[in-house]
């Protein structure tokens, strides 16, 4: 089987005879996993940097796939506007790949689609639904504008200020359409339950993103600080920067962003419902984050002292921003009244610590001991990784990522709760030992 003349021994020059499609997925797999490996590696130790797109010297040229297959090319296709919206046969692009010649036909003026979608869009953040029910589908299957005179109108005044959203949204915002009552009137509501003609102005629900900030700003801990590196969401204790900067990561959306009809990373979703579900409340109910920021909300009225009808009337000024009245005073003070004691018991302290220090190799004992401030599935130094002083070292429950020198060593602390003498024997000191050295955790001798 291992002879020179063997079967298995196909020559290099007949390989191509054998190469089979499976061959060629994992020879694909193979360099992704090299490419993403070098990636990873580039990114832990080069300066900051953007991805760009160029084009190559000699574009592919296209075909179509027969029945969608990239491995039956059929016909030649160059490249060229889309079909459906050219008046006749479009002319192909002659210029690199394409795409400068692509953008520049999705703005053309003789393209009236394009304007109206944008137009559509920011009308449906700012009513809750657009003038086109269906914001990505202005086909025949689509929903027909319930206003087309206004969509053109505001599309044509769009162009002409220089495609500027700033104008666009001013045009919006000034209008006696958005500035309008929410109050109902039946007679209106008979004729158009759905509220199609904006006889009156939709409530909207806040969104996770805006739910999320509003929380952090009430209880006086929301850092309006713009950019910055991104943060987790889960992690303990919470990140106060702004929902916007956080990581989503497609394969892990944490569950409570679900529950509040986040989007699907994964799919294109043009418009988000609206959903009322137990998992909301019981989120409000039970979540840390919820909890942290209702203490820091009553620091803050704590902070303003007096007695509590003043705090009370604090509260009311920091949630909603008004005073509070007098029957809601009056139901403040009850609930005071029946709070439990001031100093609940404490709670017990686990005997484990988990963070990172020097570690001298020459006589196998911790100089410098720093906890970790986060936890995120794992305990770690940043709520996202890497860290600018501990690069990736992080402790998980089975083991974790070591540090990137004795210097930073992560180190998984045990401290006996109560006082007394203690005897390890001495295979386990040297098992502790051998730990440390690898960087990866260590256990006080």
């Amino acid at each position: 089987m291992r002879g020179t003349n063997a079967a298995v021994n196909v020559p290099l020059g007949e390989f191509d005879l054998i190469y089979s499609e499976g061959d060629g997925n994992n020879i694909h797999a193979f360099k992704m996993r090299y490419n993403t490996t070098r990636t990873d590696y580039a990114y832990l130790g080069a300066a900051p940097r953007a991805m760009a797109v160029e084009d190559l010297p000699s574009p592919v040229i296209a075909h179509v796939f027969v029945r969608g297959n990239p491995n039956n090319p059929g016909a030649e296709t160059p490249g060229h506007f889309l079909s459906c919206l050219s008046a006749g046969d479009p002319t192909p692009f002659h210029s690199g790949s394409g795409r400068l010649e692509l953008a520049q036909a999705i703005t053309a003026k003789e393209n009236p689609l394009t304007a109206r979608v944008i137009v559509n869009r920011v009308w449906l953040h700012h009513f809750g639904a657009g003038i086109v029910r269906s914001p990505s589908d202005f086909g025949v299957r689509g929903d027909p504008p319930s206003h087309p005179e206004l969509l053109d109108y505001l599309a044509i005044r769009f162009v002409e200020s220089g495609w500027s959203l700033k104008k666009l949204h001013r045009m919006i915002l000034l209008s006696e359409t958005y500035q309008q009552s929410s109050q109902d009137n039946p007679e209106a509501r008979r004729q158009d339950p759905e509220n199609q003609l904006l006889w009156r102005m939709n409530r909207r629900r806040l969104d996770i993103e805006a739910l999320r900030d509003s929380l952090l700003a009430v209880s006086g801990q929301l850092d309006l600080n713009a950019s910055g590196p991104p943060f987790s969401l889960t992690a303990i204790p919470p990140v106060p920067h702004r929902t916007v900067y956080s990581f989503i990561e497609r394969g892990r959306v944490p569950v409570f962003l679900s529950s509040f009809d986040f989007a699907s990373p994964d799919q294109h979703a043009p418009i988000r419902y609206s959903t009322t579900v137990p998992q909301q409340a019981l989120f409000l109910l039970n979540s840390t984050f919820i909890a942290e920021q209702a203490t820091h909300l009553a620091g803050r009225a704590e902070a303003e002292g007096g007695n509590p009808a003043k705090r009370i009337q604090a509260l009311y000024r920091f949630v909603f921003g008004r005073n509070a009245t007098v029957s809601e005073v009056k139901l403040g003070e009850q609930f005071f009244a029946a709070s439990p004691e001031e100093n609940p018991a404490a709670t017990e302290t686990s005997a484990w610590q988990y963070g990172f220090g020097e570690f001298n190799t020459s006589n196998g004992h911790i100089k410098t001991f720093a906890p970790f401030s986060y936890f995120d599935d794992a305990w770690q130094a940043a709520p996202t990784l890497p860290d600018p002083i501990n690069g990736s070292a992080r402790l998980t429950a089975a083991g974790g990522q070591p540090g990137k020198d004795s210097q930073h060593a992560v180190i998984r602390r045990w401290v006996s709760p109560v006082a007394g003498k203690m005897e390890i024997p001495r295979n386990a000191s040297r098992r502790c030992i051998g730990s440390s050295l690898a960087g990866r955790q260590q256990r006080p001798r």
